[in-house]
C-alpha cells in the first residue's frame, strides 16, 4: 500500500478487514488506557475531598471542646468518613 493512496484501496477484502480490525483494536486500547487514567484521577480526587471534609469537620468541631472530647470527636468523624468512602453505609 502506498502512502498517498486511500485507506484500503487496492487491498483484498480479507486485507481490508484485517486492517479495519487492527484499527478497532488500537482504538480500544487507547480508550482503555484513557479510562484507567480517568478512573485513577477520580479516585484520588474523591479521597482528597473526603480528607478535606474530615479536616474541616474536625476543625469546626474542636473549637470549644475539652482535650478528651475533641480527641473522641476527631476519631468519630474520621471513622465515619472512612466508612462512607468505602460504601459501607
Amino acid at each position: 500500500m502506498q502512502p498517498d493512496s486511500g485507506l484500503g484501496i487496492g487491498l483484498s477484502p480479507r486485507e481490508t478487514a484485517t486492517l479495519l480490525l487492527n484499527k478497532i483494536r488500537q482504538g480500544n486500547d487507547f480508550a482503555r488506557g484513557k479510562k484507567q487514567r480517568f478512573r485513577r484521577s477520580a479516585s484520588v480526587t474523591k479521597m482528597v475531598t473526603l480528607e478535606l471534609s474530615a479536616a474541616s469537620t474536625i476543625i469546626l468541631g474542636l473549637q470549644s471542646l475539652s482535650t478528651w472530647a475533641s480527641l473522641a470527636f476527631a476519631l468519630l468523624v474520621k471513622s465515619s468518613i472512612d466508612i462512607r468512602s468505602f460504601g459501607m453505609t
